[in-house]
């Protein structure tokens, strides 16, 4: 009798492990569409290939240099003021321009050389010497001029050469010029007006006195208390502002796979793909509402049915990849292994029932006896 419990025992458990042991297995999914299968058994997914945009190369241009790159007016800033410089900058579309006036002033005893310009002969005029004595010392100040006037300084008053543009004296020591004593020698028959300009200069060659002449002798001394003083200098140096607009580069990033989602990175719409996966299992178990059951949880209390997916649909039935699987309701198939095993269940439960109350019986009438023989004593 133990032998036939046990038995019994083994098959309801091994009934119960059917049933619970049931899982929905899948293949791997493919942008390949599993054709000889079940529609069914088919499952789709619509994927996408994701993006994120980075911003790079920023950097902050004039509208001028923007070029090809991205722009975003709204973020701007202004640059530092230029250096000054004597030329005027640039005009631009956003660039403030500054004109500022500086002031150098100078005294009478720095005095660093002479300049003779605006030459202006109507005769054939010749020069032979320039003559720059120290009225203290009485002697000649050191200086130098332009190499092709070297004639002029040499103190030979007999060779007379002809001026070709502006001549630049440049004393080897600064003078005062109440000591410095100038005189021009040439030659002319001087017929008709001849002129020039006699000028002082400064260090940095900025004409602190000067004074225009005619020549209709044969030699000119500069009279220094006659020439026409400019101490204080102004220069007009400029400067500017721009305004700057941040400019930028896009680096984008695509996934090289599809995703149903992708966190941080955005969607790109005209990727779509479809991929694909199948039931492997040879059979699944539809439910009443025609849905396949990935367990047999809902199956436990409801009634489900069984299909057989291991079935090759010939090619010539084949239908084409649909590029949207409408959702039509799906027909349960027509089987019944699962009422099987419920009556199979039911009944092995009936029989463990029925033999466990037959032994009951049985061993009653033994403790009856075993009873009356302790009431008898």
């Amino acid at each position: 009798m133990k032998i036939i419990f046990k038995i019994i025992i083994l098959l309801i458990s091994f009934c119960f492990c059917r049933v619970y042991a049931y899982q929905v297995e899948y293949s791997e999914w493919s942008d390949v569409y599993p054709k000889g299968k079940l529609p069914i058994a088919i499952q789709s997914e619509e994927r996408f290939l994701w993006y994120k945009d980075e911003i790079v190369d920023v950097e902050y241009l004039t509208k001028e240099n923007i070029g090809d790159k991205k722009v975003d007016y709204e973020d701007f800033i202004y640059s530092e003021e230029s250096e000054k410089s004597l030329e005027r900058p640039e005009e631009l579309e956003d660039r403030q321009i500054f004109e500022k006036p500086e002031y150098t002033n100078y005294t009478e005893n720095e005095v660093y050389g002479i300049k003779i310009n605006n030459i202006n002969f109507k005769d054939n005029i010749k020069f032979s010497e320039i003559e720059v004595i120290n009225k203290e010392s009485s002697k000649k100040i050191d200086s130098t001029i332009d190499e092709k006037y070297n004639s002029l300084i040499n103190g030979d008053l007999s060779d007379f050469i002809d001026l070709d543009g502006d001549i630049n004296v440049k004393f080897n020591t600064k003078q005062d010029l109440n000591n410095i004593k100038v005189k021009l020698y040439y030659q002319c028959e001087c017929e008709n007006e001849n002129s020039l300009s006699f000028n002082y200069l400064s260090k940095d060659d900025y004409s602190i006195y000067s004074k225009d002449y005619t020549l209709n002798t044969c030699t000119l001394e500069i009279d220094n208390s006659s020439l026409e003083e400019h101490l204080t200098k102004t220069t007009n140096y400029y400067t500017y502002i721009d305004k700057l607009y941040k400019t930028y580069n896009v680096k984008r990033d695509v996934t090289e796979d599809y995703y149903t989602n992708y966190e941080g990175y955005e969607k790109l719409e005209s990727s779509s793909k479809m991929f694909y996966r199948y039931i492997t299992n040879d059979k699944v178990y539809i439910n009443d509402k025609g849905e396949i059951q990935e367990t047999l949880d809902y199956c436990i209390k409801h009634m489900c049915t069984v299909l057989n997916t291991n079935v090759e649909i010939p090619e010539e039935e084949l239908e084409e990849v649909p590029e949207e699987e409408p959702k039509e309701e799906i027909i349960n198939p027509k089987t019944f292994d699962s009422i099987i095993y419920y009556v199979l269940l039911l009944i092995l439960s009936f029989i463990l029932i029925f033999i466990l109350f037959f032994k009951l019986i049985k061993n009653k009438p033994k403790m009856n006896n075993k009873s009356s023989f302790v009431e008898s004593v």
